[in-house]
């Protein structure tokens, strides 16, 4: 697998994905849909934090700087891991499993 990286990018061992690890040791990838207005601005390897509702409706933060391992395209042109930007605001991020479990909780309400 592979994504193009801009000219001068710094790559460091924390953004390389291992073939039998994509994530980093003690994380996981799960499936985030960015509000409209963040769409195709957010690239592989940017850190973002995510913020949704919690039970009472009230907002929350749900992970702060989780790393953004893919920008799936949803042309089909950028592979699982594609780097550039996605109009269909899918992108896949890195973050603990207590994290994920929470992310699932707000997915499973619904908007």
């Amino acid at each position: 697998m592979s994504i193009a990286l801009p000219a001068n990018a710094v790559v460091v061992a924390g953004a390389v994905a291992a073939r039998d690890r994509p994530s980093a040791q003690g994380l996981v990838i799960v499936p985030v849909t960015l509000i409209s207005s963040a769409q195709g601005l957010v690239l592989a390897g940017d850190r973002i934090d995510l913020i949704g509702p919690d039970a009472d409706g009230h907002t929350r933060t749900l992970a702060s700087g989780a790393r953004v391992v893919a920008v799936p395209s949803s042309d089909g042109t950028g592979g699982l891991l594609g780097g550039g930007a996605s109009s269909s605001g899918l992108v896949l991020v890195e973050v603990t499993p207590e994290v994920a479990a929470r992310i699932a909780e707000v997915a499973d309400r619904g908007p």
